[in-house]
This record gives structure tokens, C-alpha cells and sequence, in this order.
């Protein structure tokens, strides 16, 4: 069977780089694009799953290690446990069930902390396939 193209989304429109600062409920048009924070206890909400996004993708790095609140990316309000991920720390790696949420833990001590943890996020419509990089052993915790 050949390849099939699912989707095509914009490149949002050359904006590649945005900073997180509150809570924010991503969209389709944020395809593609790299998200910067520092830590807070605010949550980053994932667009509602659909045909329409397949394709869809985007990273999000943490730049300053041990700070207020532990950070949640979450999945739309009713999609559930959507989010398949690996998670890469040191030199350990795992696999894990399907979750709703994946929370970015401000309770990590280790030293030269910027740019310490990295999400790649992309979906096929269906679910979200997530990569999770991190300097420090047990920097996240799903749910």
C-alpha cells in the first residue's frame, strides 16, 4: 500500500517561537511552532483532537530549572487519555500507557539548568505521540 498524506496544516505563519508566561489552550494554528517557559503551576492544554490536526506538532522547552509549581500539559477537556509517550532521562527510558496529563515537576535539583527539559508533541488525529528529554531522572510525572 503507498503512503497516504493524512493532513496538511500552515506553518503558522512564521511566528516559530512563543513564551509561555499562563495557563494556554494551544490551537490548531500553533502547529510547528517551538513554546518557551519557565516553571509555574499553570497548565498547557493541548487542541481538541481531530482529522483536522493530524499532523499536527510542536515542542515545548522548560529554560530555567526549580521554580514555582510544577507545569501541566493536558489533553482537551473530553478527549481523556490520549497521550502515548516515551520518556528519556539520563540514561533511563520507558514506555507508558496512555494519560491525560504530563506534569513538568519543579522539584528537580541538578545544576546548569537551562534548556533541561524538552517536549516534542505531534499527533495523527487520533492520539498524541510525546517524546519527553530530560537532564534529570524523574523530571516528569504522568496521570
Amino acid at each position: 500500500m503507498a503512503n497516504v498524506k493524512i493532513n496538511s496544516l500552515p506553518s503558522n505563519k512564521h511566528q516559530m517561537v512563543e513564551s509561555i508566561t499562563e495557563t494556554k489552550q494551544l490551537v490548531p494554528k500553533d502547529s510547528g511552532k517551538y513554546f518557551m517557559f519557565d516553571q509555574g503551576a499553570y497548565t498547557i492544554t493541548l487542541p481538541k483532537l481531530s482529522e483536522n490536526i493530524a499532523g499536527w506538532n510542536c515542542t515545548i522547552v522548560k529554560r530555567t530549572p526549580n521554580s514555582d509549581g510544577d507545569a501541566t500539559l493536558t489533553t482537551y477537556s473530553g478527549d481523556g487519555a490520549k497521550t502515548f509517550y516515551i520518556e528519556v532521562e539520563g540514561n533511563d527510558a520507558s514506555v507508558a500507557t496512555p494519560v491525560t496529563n504530563i506534569l513538568f515537576k519543579d522539584t528537580i535539583s541538578y545544576s546548569g539548568g537551562v534548556g533541561s527539559m524538552w517536549v516534542k508533541i505531534w499527533t495523527d488525529g487520533s492520539n498524541w505521540y510525546t517524546l519527553l528529554l530530560a537532564k534529570a531522572a524523574s523530571a516528569f510525572t504522568a496521570s
